[in-house]
């Protein structure tokens, strides 16, 4: 059969992944001492399809990237087939499939707390923009454990690759910074308008945007991050010993804020 092997990886993706979630869900339960409502369980899986249009949408995005058409996503085991060990070709489509399952699970759990469908998408907002909200010590933790070795290994051994690698993840911290920032905002502007709300969730987020000692120096720390790009992009490719140096000092900076944080718990 042709795209046996595409058809098999797609199976064992959807089923092992929902098969794991479903067993990690039904201990906690048990651990818990609680039972799942069947009735939640039903709505659950009845969402399940709703994710499985979506991650046929993003599989033909990705099909088209690499010059087929979106509607050959119905012939997308033969095509994984046809595209086996190339790359990330295959890779890519088992994580847009497991993205989308992880999404469906927690959209689950968020259903089973909150016992309907609008609050549990909205718990689900919250909890991911709560998340987002940490982007700057995520991107402190890369400058350290990425960038600075990397510039460290650009200036030692002034291989060219290295110097692009480090402008082009410089670029990637700025906008990434700029990002984070942006939903920091908005989390802020939440905590000071809307006064609390019943879902758990939610009501988290708008202590995070309430929170200003936290709020400030998650600020600080994206200001830190563009701060940082911009001298691995634009300083280090022309002044290697200088933009290493600034990059240890902006780097510096970033510990200290977090240090600041972590203070102020």
């Amino acid at each position: 059969m042709e795209g046996r092997k595409g058809l098999k990886l797609i199976i064992e993706t959807v089923v092992g992944m929902i098969s794991i979630l479903m067993a990690l869900l039904f201990l906690g339960a048990r651990s818990g001492g609680e039972t799942i409502d069947a009735g939640l369980l039903v709505t659950m899986f009845a969402l399940l399809p709703l994710f499985g249009v979506s991650a046929l949408f993003f599989i033909g995005r990705h099909l088209e990237k690499h010059g087929y058409r979106r509607e050959d996503f119905k012939r997308l085991h033969v095509i994984l087939e046809e595209n086996w060990g190339r790359d990330r070709f295959v890779k890519d489509v088992q994580e847009i499939i497991g993205h989308h399952i992880i999404v469906w699970y927690l959209l689950g759990m968020a259903l089973f707390l909150t016992g309907n469908v609008v609050g549990a998408a909205i718990s689900v907002v919250a909890m991911f923009l709560e998340i987002f909200s940490f982007i700057p010590i995520f991107l402190l933790m890369v400058q350290w454990i990425l960038d600075i070795p990397l510039t460290l290994y650009a200036l030692a051994s002034g291989k060219e690759w290295t110097v692009t690698s480090a402008r082009d993840l410089g670029l990637w911290i700025i906008k990434t910074s700029l990002f984070g920032a942006g939903l920091l905002v908005g989390v802020y502007l939440l905590g000071h308008t809307v006064g609390g709300s019943s879902l758990e969730m939610v009501d988290e987020l708008l202590r995070l945007g309430r929170s200003e000692h936290l709020v400030k120096n998650l600020l600080l720390l994206s200001a830190q991050s563009v701060a940082f790009g911009a001298a691995e992009a634009y300083v280090f490719p022309k002044h290697k010993k200088l933009g290493f140096l600034v990059l240890l000092v902006v780097g510096a900076v970033g510990v200290a804020v977090v240090w600041d944080i972590i203070r102020g718990f």
